[in-house]
C-alpha cells in the first residue's frame, strides 16, 4: 500500500540520521519516524471516537449518552486483559508476545 511504501521509505532515509531531541539526546531517525507513525495512529483513532456517531442495533434500557473518557477507557482495558487471557493459552500467541517484548528491548 502507499502508506507502507512512504513509512519504509523514510525508515530507509532516515536510518542512518541522528536527531537530537532535548530531554532524549541523539536519536536515530528511524526511531523518531516509529514515534511519529504511533502518534499519528492515536490522532487519529482520537479523532475517530471523538465524532464518529455510532448507531445502536438495539434499544437499551439505560439512559442514551456518551460515557466518560474513564469508564470508556476502563471497559476498553478490560477487554484487552480479557483477550489476552483467552489468547494465552495459544502455544504460538505466547511465542510471539515474547519475541515482541524482546525485540522492543534491544
Amino acid at each position: 500500500t502507499a502508506g507502507g511504501l512512504a513509512s519504509t521509505g523514510s525508515a530507509v532515509m532516515l536510518q542512518d540520521r541522528m536527531f537530537h531531541v532535548p530531554g532524549a539526546g541523539s536519536v536515530s531517525g528511524w526511531r523518531l519516524l516509529c514515534v511519529c507513525i504511533g502518534l499519528l495512529a492515536f490522532a487519529s483513532s482520537l479523532v475517530t471516537w471523538l465524532f464518529l456517531d455510532v448507531k445502536h442495533a438495539a434499544e437499551s434500557n439505560k439512559a442514551v449518552g456518551r460515557l466518560s473518557i474513564v469508564t470508556s477507557v476502563t471497559a476498553a482495558f478490560r477487554g484487552m486483559v480479557e483477550s489476552v487471557r483467552v489468547h494465552w493459552r495459544s502455544h504460538t500467541f505466547r511465542v510471539i508476545s515474547v519475541q515482541g517484548i524482546g525485540g522492543g528491548m534491544a
